[in-house]
């Protein structure tokens, strides 16, 4: 019996798709671009075999993704981007803009063959993460093969990237996404933008958002924010239960070896924790107290993450947002009240909130090739967002010319 109940049991919990649609039934736009989301609107049915977030999540970890090259361009940060300064040299942040995807399909170096009017999609990544990971490929596969131009925003020192000053980049600190956005937009004038951000760089993305909206500047049509750790220190307790200490250990191995790359570097700043110290961490938190905070000038870790918190920020949003998120997602406290509050106070945010999914997961099927569930719902999302702001305005005022973006 025993036996029957553990075989069948995937098979049930895969057998019909499941989503809860949040968003603001009086707005027009968001109700517009929600209805030209076949994905979002069908729900998501996990792979037989995946049934579990821990399953979900893992095959990220293990998932090879497709082929991806990349032509890099480096953006020059000035000292006023630097927390401490007169350590000389100039900080930078890279542009990977995606050239060629698994299919041949040539985009070009920084996508000069497309139209000028053609839509760029800005990706953000996750923590120590960078253009190379599997998610990141992935979604700029799926952008690419719909003719959009994807480049990945590569934090400083992460993908292979030196460091050139002691400071790193932290989840509160936007200055260096809004550089490298201006720079984008200034190189591409005539092109609508899109973004999407994935676990810490959808937090980071949110802010950004947030920031932009309350100073009337946002430069995108619309967004996505996948698997958002909005909350930090609920996201920090969140690793305290069943699994999540396990994942912690990742997530501060990962910190730990792409810093260490930059320990002389940060040497430089003489106020910071000896490197064999703080490459002792075992938890996200130990690495934050003994590091980031300590970079960044805050009193403690819980004050670093209260400050980089994009939930401060997500009702001022200023253009179409869909928050895609997993109820089985380790790292993310149940909220969906607090998704239902958003959605009234700020009917530019539209949440996707799936049973099941992981984090940055969604896999339907398990195939290197195969465009998962939460990469097609979401670009199915921007594509809607950029085919109704044609006939309405912008949230902001204004309008974009995006005949023949995709």
């Amino acid at each position: 019996v025993i036996f029957v109940i553990c075989a069948c049991y995937p098979l049930v919990v895969a057998a019909s798709p499941q989503i809860t649609i949040i968003s603001n039934p009086r707005d027009e736009r968001s109700q517009a671009i929600t209805a030209g989301c076949p994905t979002l609107l069908r729900g998501f049915r996990p792979a037989p075999l995946l049934v579990s977030g821990h399953f979900q999540t893992g095959t990220v970890l293990l998932r090879k993704g497709p082929m991806v090259i990349y032509d890099r361009e480096v953006v020059p940060l000035t000292p006023n981007h630097e927390v401490r300064k007169g350590f000389g040299g100039e900080g930078f942040v890279t542009l990977d803009w995606v050239t060629r995807t698994y299919d041949a399909s040539s985009h070009g170096p920084h996508g000069r063959k497309h139209a000028p009017n053609t839509a760029i999609l800005v990706i953000l990544h996750g923590l120590s993460g960078g253009s190379q990971e599997s998610y990141v490929r992935c979604f700029a596969t799926s952008a690419a093969t719909r003719g959009m131009r994807a480049v990945v925003i590569n934090n400083r020192g992460c993908a292979g990237a030196s460091l050139a000053t002691p400071q790193a980049y932290s989840a509160a600190w936007t200055d260096d996404v809004r550089t490298a956005i201006e720079h984008i937009r200034s190189t591409h004038p005539t092109a609508p933008m899109v973004a999407a951000g994935f676990s810490l760089g959808a937090n980071i993305l949110g802010k950004y958002l947030g920031e932009e909206g309350a100073s009337g500047k946002n430069p995108f049509l619309a967004a996505c924010v996948v698997s958002n750790p909005y909350q930090l220190n609920g996201a920090n307790a969140m690793m305290r239960k069943g699994l999540g200490p396990l994942y912690d250990r990742v997530l501060c191995k990962g910190l730990v070896t792409t810093f260490s790359r930059h320990s002389g570097v940060m040497a430089k700043r003489g106020d910071l924790p000896d490197w064999e110290r703080v490459k002792e961490s075992h938890t996200v938190l130990e690495f934050d107290d003994r590091h980031t905070r300590r970079v960044y000038g805050y009193e403690s870790a819980e004050a670093y993450y209260d400050d980089a918190s994009s939930s401060h920020w997500l009702p001022l949003v200023a253009c179409p947002l869909l928050n895609l998120v997993a109820e089985d997602d380790f790292l993310l406290p149940p909220c969906k009240e607090g998704y239902e509050k958003l959605s009234q106070t700020n009917p530019n945010v539209v949440t996707a909130l799936t049973p099941r999914g992981g984090h940055v997961a969604w896999h339907e099927v398990l195939h290197r090739r195969c465009e998962q569930w939460g990469d097609r719902a979401c670009i199915e999302f921007l594509i809607s967002a950029l085919e109704v702001s044609r006939n309405l305005p912008p949230p902001g005022g204004g309008g974009a010319d995006v005949t023949g973006v995709v």
